[in-house]
C-alpha cells in the first residue's frame, strides 16, 4: 500500500533560508512532505508544543547547522536544538549535515558571542556522536548530500508513513486478521507443548483390598417360566482374588475389518456371569445366572487389570496378555489367593425363586 513519508527540516532560519528551500525542493519532488518552521502558525500556542506536534508526524529528520546557533529559548538551549532533542527522543533518524569554510560566510552568518560559539561547539560535537554527519559548501551541493541521505535512510529503515483515510480502514482489518492468524496458529502450538506436571497415583498393592458389589439379575425370568434370581451383597477381596474369575467369565470375541482382528466385550454377559461366579465362589450355592456385577464394579476391575498389565485395550486382537494368561494357570494351580478371603460385609447371598419377575404387576398383558 503505497504511504506518504514526512521529513522535519530543521535550522537556524534567516542564515539558511535558500538552503531550506533548496531541500524542501528536493525532498517534495522525490515524494516527501518536507516539515519546518514555514508552516508555523502565528497562535497562542507555545511554540514548542506545536514543533512537537509536527516531529510527531514525522518519519526522518534533517538538521543543518551553519555558522548560527539559534534563538535561544528562557533555558538556554536554542529552539533548533531543542527541536534535535525532542526528535531523539521520539527515537526518528536523525540526518545532520554541518557546513564548511565558515570562514568564507558573512559576519553576520556566524555567532560572536563566546558563550553561543561553546554551545554551539557541543551542539556540533553531540550530532557527530549520534546521528549520520555529512558536509556543505553550497545550497545546490546540500540539496544533493541531504536527498542521498533521506533515500538511504528510508531503504534501511521505512518509517510508519501516512495512508489516505479511504484505505486505512481496509488495511488496518488486513493487519488486525494477519495478527489473529498469528496468534491462533502461536496458541495451536502451544496446545501441543503444555507440559503439565499432574502426578498420577501408584496402583494400589496386589494385596490391598477393595469392595465389589454384586445384585440380583433380574432379566431372565418372565412369565410362566420360573427362575431364580439372586440378592445384593458386597464383596470385600483383594483385587487380584478376582482376576482368575474375571479371566473365566469375561465373554468376548474377535472381530474381523480389513483383515484386522480386535476383540469385543459383552459387557451385559461378562456381568452376569462374573458376578454369579463371585457368589458361588464365596457362598458354595449355585448361582448360575442370578447375579450380576454392579458396572461401577465391573469398571474398576477392568481398570485394575489394564494397569496391572494384565489385559488390553480396545484395538488388541485378545484381552488378555500372555503374562495374564500364565498368571491365571498359576492361580488356578495354587488356587493362590491373599491371606483374608473374600468376606461378604454388607447385605446376604441368598437365592429366590419366583414364577415371573417381581418387578410387574399382576395384570395380564393381552
Amino acid at each position: 500500500m503505497d504511504k506518504i513519508f514526512h521529513v522535519f527540516i530543521s535550522s537556524t532560519y534567516s542564515d539558511l533560508k535558500d538552503e531550506r528551500k533548496k531541500i524542501s525542493e528536493a525532498v517534495a519532488k522525490a515524494g516527501f512532505v518536507p516539515e519546518g518552521m514555514e508552516i508555523f502558525p502565528a497562535s497562542s500556542q507555545k511554540q514548542m508544543d506545536f514543533i512537537e506536534r509536527v516531529i510527531d508526524r514525522c518519519d526522518y529528520y534533517i538538521i543543518i547547522v551553519a555558522g548560527r546557533y539559534g534563538s535561544i529559548s528562557e533555558d538556554g538551549i536554542s529552539y533548533t536544538e531543542k527541536e534535535l532533542l525532542y526528535a531523539r527522543s521520539r527515537k526518528i533518524p536523525i540526518l545532520a549535515f554541518l557546513k564548511e569554510n565558515l570562514e568564507d560566510s558573512p559576519p553576520s552568518k556566524n555567532e560572536s558571542d563566546i558563550e553561543i560559539l561553546e554551545k554551539r561547539q557541543k551542539l556540533i560535537k553531540s550530532l557527530k556522536k549520534d546521528a549520520i554527519v555529512d558536509f556543505w559548501s553550497n545550497a545546490d551541493e546540500l540539496s544533493t548530500k541531504a536527498l542521498a541521505a533521506l533515500s538511504q535512510s528510508h531503504a534501511s529503515f521505512e518509517g510508519i508513513g501516512w495512508i489516505r483515510a479511504n484505505k486505512a480502514a481496509s488495511f488496518d482489518i488486513l493487519n488486525e486478521i494477519n495478527d489473529l492468524r498469528k496468534e491462533n496458529d502461536q496458541l495451536r502450538k502451544n496446545i501441543g507443548q503444555f507440559d503439565l506436571d499432574i502426578p498420577i497415583p501408584e496402583l494400589p498393592d496386589h494385596t490391598d483390598r477393595i469392595l465389589i458389589d454384586i445384585a440380583a439379575n433380574l432379566g431372565s425370568s418372565g412369565y410362566g417360566t420360573p427362575s431364580n434370581y439372586g440378592s445384593q451383597a458386597r464383596i470385600e477381596c483383594c483385587w487380584i482374588d478376582m482376576f482368575p474369575l474375571f479371566f473365566s467369565n469375561l465373554d468376548w470375541g474377535t472381530s474381523d475389518w480389513n483383515d484386522e482382528y480386535f476383540f469385543h466385550i459383552d459387557e451385559d454377559k461378562s456381568r452376569i456371569r462374573i458376578g454369579s461366579a463371585l457368589a458361588s465362589f464365596v457362598s458354595g450355592l449355585d448361582t448360575t445366572d442370578a447375579f450380576q456385577l454392579t458396572k461401577n464394579s465391573f469398571d474398576t476391575l477392568h481398570s485394575y487389570f489394564i494397569e496391572a498389565g494384565l489385559m488390553s485395550q480396545q484395538g488388541a486382537e485378545d484381552p488378555f496378555t500372555l503374562g495374564a494368561k500364565k498368571l491365571a494357570r498359576r492361580q488356578r494351580i495354587t488356587n493362590a489367593s491373599c491371606t483374608s478371603k473374600m468376606n461378604v460385609v454388607d447385605g446376604k447371598i441368598a437365592m429366590n425363586s419366583h414364577s415371573k419377575n417381581p418387578d410387574l404387576d399382576d395384570e395380564i398383558p393381552f
